[in-house]
Order: structure tokens, then C-alpha cells, then sequence
């Protein structure tokens, strides 16, 4: 695994107490269009789960309970209760040392056709 210079620590998943495996036979796996996943991981975040360090490659994340869609007035409205997130294997690049970037591709896996169903397809 190859990874930029990060300010943060990198997720651990043996640091969470509700992670598990996905197998390359499951639903999110079929996602998948280049069949390139190894290691895939379900993750179920806890808003006190430990974020370290990440020994996982080219992982697929479920994360629960992160997207918190919110009103003017801060209020929560709801939540993406099976987000997908994948995991990059050799990424390179400066990014200003920040550890979470966000992909906007065309596959079914992309942040964009995630939320279309509640949000149409926007971002900004």
C-alpha cells in the first residue's frame, strides 16, 4: 500500500468494535465494475470509534451513521444508513496532507449516485 504524506492517522479497523469482512461474493462486491477490490471491510462507525491507521488494501468500507444531512438551522434530517466508501491502494499526490478525499465518479459506487435518490444527483 502506497499512501501520501497524511496529517492525520489513518483508519484502524481493529480499532472499531463493530467492524467486520466482506466477502468478494457479496452485494457491495458486485458493485465492482474492474473486479479490483481486495480486502473488502464493513463498517459499522460509532461516533466514538478510534480513527489510527489503515493496513487494508484496496478495501471497500460500508460506513453507517457518518452522512448527516442537516437544516439552515442544524437540525438533523437523516442519514445514509449503507454508505460505500472504497479505499485507495497506491495513492499519490499532496492534497495539503489531508487524509479524506471524497471521489466523484459515474460508477454506482460514486458519493454523487449514492445520494440521488434524496438529493437528485447535486452536489455543490
Amino acid at each position: 500500500m502506497s499512501c501520501y504524506q497524511q496529517q492525520d492517522p489513518i483508519f484502524d479497523p481493529s480499532m472499531s468494535s463493530t467492524y467486520s469482512n466482506i466477502t468478494c461474493a457479496s452485494a457491495e462486491c458486485s458493485h465492482n465494475r474492474n473486479g479490483s477490490y481486495t480486502g473488502l471491510l464493513r463498517l459499522h462507525v460509532h461516533p466514538r470509534d478510534t480513527v489510527r491507521r489503515v493496513d487494508s488494501k484496496g478495501a471497500l468500507v460500508l460506513l453507517r451513521r457518518i452522512l448527516r444531512p442537516r437544516d439552515p438551522n442544524n437540525n438533523i434530517h437523516g442519514l445514509f444508513p449503507s454508505f460505500l466508501f472504497r479505499c485507495g491502494q497506491n495513492n499519490q499526490g499532496s492534497f495539503g496532507r489531508i487524509n479524506r478525499l471524497l471521489g466523484l465518479g459515474p460508477d454506482q459506487l460514486s458519493f454523487v449516485s449514492q445520494t440521488a435518490q434524496k438529493y437528485g444527483q447535486y452536489f455543490s
